[in-house]
């Protein structure tokens, strides 16, 4: 979780460390790390130049523009997606069950109610 918020800025994306990628890339064995880099140093390239011109400003997150780039990033759209389905929290899974077993008694039928 730590790496992805290198992704909520533009600016914090452009100090993500070669190292960090590639411990990142070590847990996912789809990815390859150097592609990855790759893609990186190129995006990095675009990303000054329009932070230079103005178009796009420091706190915007990089994400969209990077899934929406229909040219090359390739390898980087693939982290990025990984990115985004990691969940956060079980929080909401643990609730569901916590539900489920106030609904269910452990035989599978529902517990009826006491006025």
């Amino acid at each position: 979780m730590k790496f992805a918020n290198h992704f909520e800025s533009f600016q914090s994306f452009i100090g993500i460390q070669d190292t960090e990628l590639k411990t990142i890339c070590g847990y996912f064995p789809m990815l390859n790390a150097e592609a990855i880099l790759a893609d990186m140093k190129s995006f990095n390239f675009f990303i000054k130049s329009m932070l230079d011109s103005g178009i796009y400003k420091a706190h915007k997150s990089p994400l969209i523009k990077i899934m929406e780039a229909d040219i090359g990033y390739n390898e980087l759209q693939q982290l990025c997606e990984i990115l985004l389905v990691i969940p956060v929290t079980t929080a909401s899974v643990e609730r569901s069950f916590s539900t489920m077993n106030r609904v269910l008694t452990k035989t599978g039928k529902k517990c009826s109610q006491k006025p």
